[in-house]
């Protein structure tokens, strides 16, 4: 199961940040209700479809709870820039800096962090990152789903880093993989994604 930091941080009451760099059993982090899952889904283990509709059923009614705390809690600005999907253009302009943002939302820094943390669990510039690594991520795993060679270095001055040594750094940083072998495992699960639990 995948989830955005800020989908994980309501769901769950655990920060994502909190948990950078950590290694710990998802039993000792995660509420007591959770503990459900590995019982129900072993139960399911031969039955694909019945193990995602099981997933569904039980996250619905906490997300749709969730949704409705975030989008009254979350100033409806900030929300917007949020939900909206990404594009290259986005993620590479997303390597402005904390100035920049407050600007293109009309807030002070200040507010800024103080909204973006309340919202995500992260600070601007974390979320930034990743959303960056994602929009890089993404696009990698399409051009290879569709056939196309990879071109690490253009992927990487398109969504704004340096180098292709600073794309597949940050990539190694925020997944815990080398670029190549969460292409692989993207490659092989369509629905891969790096930012795992």
């Amino acid at each position: 199961m995948v989830f955005y930091p800020d989908a994980f941080a309501r769901l769950t009451g655990v920060v994502p940040a909190s948990l950078q760099d950590e290694e710990a059993d998802a039993g000792t982090l995660l509420p007591d209700e959770w503990s459900e899952w590995p019982a129900a889904l072993g139960a399911l283990a031969k039955d694909a479809d019945a193990q995602q509709r099981w997933i569904v059923d039980w996250l619905t009614p906490r997300w749709l709870a969730c949704r409705e705390h975030w989008a009254a809690a979350t100033p409806p600005r900030l929300a917007a820039h949020l939900r909206r999907p990404l594009t290259p253009r986005d993620t590479a302009e997303s390597s402005a800096g904390v100035a920049e943002l407050a600007e293109l939302l009309a807030l002070g820094e200040r507010q800024l962090r103080r909204q973006m943390q309340a919202a995500t669990g992260l600070s601007p510039v974390q979320w930034q990152r990743i959303q960056r690594a994602s929009g890089a991520f993404i696009k990698a795993r399409d051009a290879l789903a569709q056939g196309q060679p990879l071109r690490l270095a253009e992927l990487a001055a398109e969504f704004g880093y340096a180098d292709q040594a600073h794309l597949t750094r940050e990539l190694q940083a925020l997944c815990g993989l080398p670029a190549a072998r969460l292409l692989q495992a993207a490659q092989h699960a369509p629905d891969y994604w790096p930012f795992r639990l």
